[in-house]
């Protein structure tokens, strides 16, 4: 059984765990003694304990879950965590009393309090908080936007009514999926023309948010002189200063822009 996965998102305080599927092969069904097609995985045991001394009980979070990866959210940011699955068999009774052991411990989960620098706060001046999740949740400035020094921030000018845009975004979701837990992150600025347009489009996007009745939103769409959208503009996140003006259209490469600031 591999170790699963994990990653931590210090702004939800939680973990994404993901695992690669185990297939049913000879040897264990000739170790059970039983034919290949009567043993069927239906799922997976997945397990979580907290790191303590001496080492806290595993609890189980999910008796049976279908997937290959899953979200577990609300978690203590002050905690550190283990995680492990096991395979569950549809039809258990024929491994007799035998118990299926658990992979071995997942790496530790640690949460991390992030920083963010003077000259970011001072960009983002005038709003506490960030919409999170498709607008279904919020989180502070300093905890969806600080990190480590060198972390790459996007602003994103984009609008539902812009064909090129509607284009353009689910590239940026795949490209933000495989670096954003690398410290990078994305603040969405609408270009919308009323909030249910906002509400609707960033529906689709995983990314920060500007509440769209915020000054700081047209503000900033000011401050980055938006005369044509989708725009894609690199902050120096050390100094709040614009690294890049847009990379539309360019070769996004995380790496080389945090090489620049």
């Amino acid at each position: 059984m591999s170790v699963p996965n994990v990653s931590a998102d210090d702004v939800t305080c939680s973990v994404h765990l993901e695992w690669n599927e185990i297939d049913v092969t000879p040897k264990m069904c000739d170790f059970f003694e039983i034919q290949n097609d009567d043993l069927t995985i239906k799922g997976y045991e997945i397990q979580m304990r907290i790191c303590s001394i001496g080492g806290s009980p595993w609890e189980t979070i999910a008796p049976c879950f279908s997937g290959l990866q899953v979200r577990k959210k609300n978690l203590d940011r002050k905690s550190t965590y283990h995680f492990r699955l096991r395979p569950v068999f549809e039809n258990a009774s024929l491994l007799d009393s035998y118990e299926t052991p658990f992979s071995m411990p997942s790496d530790v989960v640690v949460f991390h309090e992030h920083t963010i620098s003077p000259g970011l706060l001072r960009l983002f001046n005038g709003i506490d908080q960030l919409l999170v999740n498709g607008g279904r949740s919020s989180a502070k400035v300093e905890n969806s936007l600080g990190g480590p020094k060198g972390k790459v921030i996007l602003l994103y000018a984009s609008a539902h009514w812009c064909g090129p845009c509607r284009q353009f975004t689910p590239q940026l979701v795949q490209f933000y999926n495989r670096h954003h837990r690398k410290d990078l992150e994305i603040v969405f600025l609408s270009a919308d023309h009323d909030e249910a347009s906002f509400r609707s489009y960033y529906n689709t996007m995983p990314w920060n948010a500007i509440p769209y009745d915020s000054n700081v939103r047209e503000r900033l769409l000011s401050w980055i002189k938006v005369t044509g959208i989708p725009r894609l503009v690199v902050l120096n996140s050390n100094t709040g200063g614009i690294l890049i003006d847009n990379v539309v259209g360019k070769p996004m490469d995380v790496k080389a822009w945090r090489e620049q600031m």
